[in-house]
């Protein structure tokens, strides 16, 4: 009886582990600026730092500068400045 038993979870993990998974959505910005943007929020996320807090105030500044359509290159500016601020590495 317990040779059935494992014989049947065995079976139900075989067929769940070979089930295909669909592949992950690239995401897509508008800007390079908002992914720059969420890579600081990301960064900043769990520290209460000085820095941390003058990141995010820039980042909010270049979020702002995003929605006016007409200055991408101030928003970069601003979340490169912020990237700075919290000296986090490009990638």
């Amino acid at each position: 009886m317990l040779r059935r038993l494992l014989m049947g979870v065995t079976a139900v993990l075989a067929v769940t582990a070979c089930a295909p998974s669909p592949p992950p959505q690239p995401v897509t910005f508008k800007a390079p600026c908002e992914g720059l943007i969420l890579q600081i929020r990301r960064a900043t996320s769990n520290r209460f730092d000085y820095s941390a807090n003058r990141a995010n105030d820039l980042a909010d500044e270049a979020e702002k500068l995003l929605n006016d359509k007409n200055s991408p290159g101030a928003c970069l500016a601003k979340a490169q400045e912020a990237a700075n601020t919290i000296q986090m590495p490009l990638q």
